[in-house]
């Protein structure tokens, strides 16, 4: 059997084995919402249900230093991709580009993070608007910069998503902990 065929079969069984995971976690979830009955009112339970519910939820961001520039090529980009808790997960830098493609390559960046750990679904958080409109698939404005690379970008997100539910929530800049990151780091 070839390379691809047995990898291939591998992510079918993974995937069928965190489905199998995931519906024993919801039964058990439901054992416990019944014993809890009468406990709404306490903070710290509805705490509790709502964190074994969530899926997970990866904050990302982009910069680019000289984004100012003419010269594509004086600029660099950085994408950062961390866990709810600001862990860093991916730091990576790029040349050329913007700070819109540096966002955008951070989506696809948490796309191939829960792809490589097998999770089948994720929630996205960012503060750029834009990315909405580009991992949506919406028609690229006619002033890009580079244009090729925003549609490769763009070819590999939507190849990542026929393995990785996507949802993308838009959250201000002052609670995107990539964006945290980025500043702290980068002073961008």
């Amino acid at each position: 059997m070839s390379d691809w065929r047995e990898d291939e079969l591998s992510r079918q069984e993974r995937r069928r084995e965190l489905k199998h995971r995931q519906q024993e976690l919801e039964r058990q979830l439901g054992d416990v919402c019944l014993e809890l009955r009468g406990l709404e009112e306490v903070p710290q339970v509805t705490q509790l249900v709502k964190d074994v519910t969530q899926q997970t939820v990866l904050y990302v961001d982009g910069g680019c230093s000289g984004n100012d520039q003419r010269d594509v090529l004086r600029r660099r980009m950085v994408a950062v991709v961390t866990d709810a808790r600001g862990a860093v997960l991916s730091n990576a830098e790029y040349p050329g580009g913007s700070n819109n493609i540096a966002e955008l390559m951070a989506v696809r960046d948490a796309l191939v993070l829960a792809a490589s750990m097998a999770i089948g679904s994720i929630v996205v958080r960012t503060d750029s608007r834009n990315n909405f409109a580009w991992v949506l698939g919406r028609k690229l404005g006619p002033k890009l910069n580079d244009r090729t690379a925003v549609e490769r970008v763009r070819a590999t997100i939507a190849e990542l998503r026929t393995t990785v539910s996507l949802r993308l929530e838009w959250v201000p800049r002052e609670q995107n902990l990539a964006g945290q990151y980025i500043e702290k780091t980068y002073g961008l």
